[in-house]
């Protein structure tokens, strides 16, 4: 009874590890990270992020985009539709300003209706929106 109690925390333990290594990676899509910048940011040994991204890769999550040096760096192979949604956001905010220079009002007032729009996207689980 105590070994299976052991295991399961065991497997807690791990899917907890795995979802902080992801959500390093969600954060800041579309951003890469080494193992040793990721470690950091998940405050996890360079041993322990090295082990999750290698699973990750493997199930296809997280994919090696170039080496620099010795250096691989990883990216969120499948970022699930919210975090799209708020990078698509972040980005048509930078747009804005330059947007304003650029365009009539009448572009420049629904591309801020479409952000508000976005922005407003009640989340439900599996990532859909209302």
């Amino acid at each position: 009874m105590h070994l299976t109690l052991g295991l399961s925390h065991m497997v807690e333990d791990r899917k907890d590890t795995k979802e902080t290594v992801l959500g390093v990676f969600q954060k800041v899509f579309p951003a890469e990270f080494s193992i040793k910048e990721a470690s950091k940011r998940a405050k996890l040994t360079r041993e322990t992020m090295s082990k999750y991204i290698g699973i990750l890769v493997a199930e296809g999550e997280l994919k090696a985009t170039k080496k620099v040096g010795n250096t691989k760096l990883f990216l969120l192979a499948k970022p699930d539709p919210n975090t799209l949604r708020d990078h698509l956001c972040k980005e048509i905010e930078d747009f804005l300003p330059l947007a304003q220079k650029s365009f009539g009002m009448p572009a420049m007032k629904a591309l801020e209706e479409a952000l508000q729009a976005m922005k407003k996207g009640v989340r439900k689980e599996g990532g859909r929106h209302e």
